[in-house]
């Protein structure tokens, strides 16, 4: 695999939490106890915030990110990729706006309501956790980089031609 390759695939690392997250939270709620409500009510809502808040900003700019990847460099990748929690920081708010711009034509007030919360809500959380989250996922994805990369499975078309014209 290359370094490309690796940074690519570590942009899918938040997916893979919503699939444990969510066993998590249902599993929970189904044993539910009476000691045990608090805690299950806050994994419930940490579940929605992750999910809610930054599923679509995250999507937006994952998809975004790979189209430009394409026939760069691998330090501009992994600069770029090292940048990516400052970037959604920016990004998430002004999704979370368009958002808001669509509330004011739905037609049920209910609807309209919940759009508005739902943009306050994300204009105002979508920087700090866009940031924390994001910082934390790309630690994650820096150590498995270094892991596979002492293990040899991350090998880059220069280096290894390198090794070839000296053999």
């Amino acid at each position: 695999m290359t370094s490309i390759t690796f940074y690519r695939l570590a942009l899918f690392l938040p997916y893979l939490t919503l699939i444990p997250g969510y066993y998590l939270v249902r599993d929970n709620l189904v044993n539910l106890s009476p000691s045990g409500i608090f805690s299950a009510e806050f994994l419930v809502l940490s579940s929605i915030v992750l999910t809610g808040f930054w599923l679509i900003p995250y999507t937006i700019f994952v998809t975004g990110l790979l189209i430009w990847s394409r026939g760069k460099s691998r330090y501009t990748v992994r600069s770029w990729f090292l940048r990516s929690p400052f970037i959604l920081m920016m990004i998430a708010p002004i999704i979370f706006m368009i958002i808001g711009a669509f509330g004011a034509y739905s037609s049920g007030p209910d609807l309209q309501g919940f759009l508005v919360g739902v943009t306050l809500i994300g204009m105002l959380c979508s920087v700090p956790l866009s940031l924390s989250i994001g910082l934390i996922f790309t630690v994650l994805a820096l150590l498995l980089y270094e892991i596979l990369n002492k293990l040899g499975y991350i090998r880059d078309e220069d280096e290894s031609q390198a090794g070839m014209t000296t053999s």
